[in-house]
């Protein structure tokens, strides 16, 4: 029986090498997945960004249109547009437009910070997913290597 032990050791280190690459290869895969992922986020974290800053330049504009419809309706009621109400309502428009703008460009910074929040917990993931996969690949080559050893004995250490 000793060709056919060694033949069958031979078997197990062979099974236990692919077994090993496959599991390597898995978290390789698992964590260049987790890249694009972690990319497509950081992607999405300078949109909204983006988003944010045109949005906030739109409002401002529209700030500005509504302080130029207050001047023109006071204007048309002959109303002295640098002093008193008039004045106070053009300043407290511009001063509500001014905390809304930042309100838009604060909602799309807290955006952005949960897709990085993702892409580092996406990154972070398929580092572990490939740790993991080679510490089960190191694993299986040393259950493969004692159960080639093992059969090795069986057949040619009992003498």
């Amino acid at each position: 029986m000793g060709a056919a032990g060694a033949g069958i050791a031979g078997l197990q280190l062979f099974q236990a090498y692919g077994q090993a690459q496959s599991m390597e290869a898995m978290g390789d895969y698992q964590k260049s997945m987790s890249e694009i992922n972690a990319r497509n986020a950081e992607l999405q974290a300078k949109d909204a960004i983006s988003r944010g800053d045109s949005a906030a330049e739109e409002y401002a504009k529209k700030v500005n249109q509504t302080v130029g419809a207050q001047r023109t309706a006071f204007a048309s009621q002959g109303v002295d547009i640098g002093y008193g109400s008039a004045k106070d309502i053009q300043r407290e428009t511009y001063e509500i437009g001014a905390r809304d703008t930042m309100t838009i460009k604060n909602n799309a910074f807290l955006e952005a910070m949960g897709y990085k929040s993702q892409a580092a917990e996406m990154s972070r993931a398929g580092r572990m997913a490939q740790m993991g996969a080679r510490s089960e690949a190191a694993s299986t080559l040393l259950a493969g290597g004692m159960n080639a050893s093992s059969t090795l004995y069986s057949n040619y250490g009992r003498k």
